[in-house]
């Protein structure tokens, strides 16, 4: 598992729930978060991508785990509305013929790697499993619509 740079909650929960945990910090350059995730996609085995500010519980990482899709996500609030199920918890068993050639699009910087990976991984077929309840997301112009019962 993979986790950005952290929000100490975030930090905290990962560290009791995910086995085997392995902290990333991509805080280096905005195309860090791509090269990681390019990397993780490469390395072909499967992983549960956790983000900084994405609290995660043992029954979702379990779920995640233990799903038969290929790519499923956890959902939490981004905006007002809709949950959304972008990378925030997410698992991805990488198919090994498929790349994820940009076509001669630049690079994403981290705020558009989510949506490159599903542009990608939709225009070759692929669907998300979502997965909930809807975990809590710590980026503070959320955190005020979320409830503890959305953990």
């Amino acid at each position: 598992m993979a986790l950005a740079l952290p929000y100490p909650e975030a930090v905290a929960a990962a560290v009791k729930y995910a086995t085997p945990l392995t902290l990333r910090f991509v805080n280096g350059g905005p195309l860090d978060y791509w090269h990681l995730w390019l990397r993780l996609w490469n390395e072909g085995e499967p992983f549960i991508l956790i983000e900084h500010d994405i609290v995660v519980t043992p029954q979702a990482l379990d779920d995640l785990a233990s799903c038969g899709s290929p790519w499923c996500a956890f959902v939490y609030h981004e905006e007002i509305g809709e949950p959304v199920s972008g990378l925030g918890c997410t698992k991805f068993v990488p198919d090994p013929s498929f790349s994820m050639d940009l076509g001669g699009m630049p690079e994403p910087i981290w705020q558009n790697v989510d949506t490159t990976v599903a542009g990608l991984l939709h225009a070759a077929g692929w669907t998300v499993h979502e997965h909930g309840p809807w975990l809590r997301h710590l980026n503070p112009k959320v955190a005020s619509m979320q409830s503890e019962a959305t953990e």
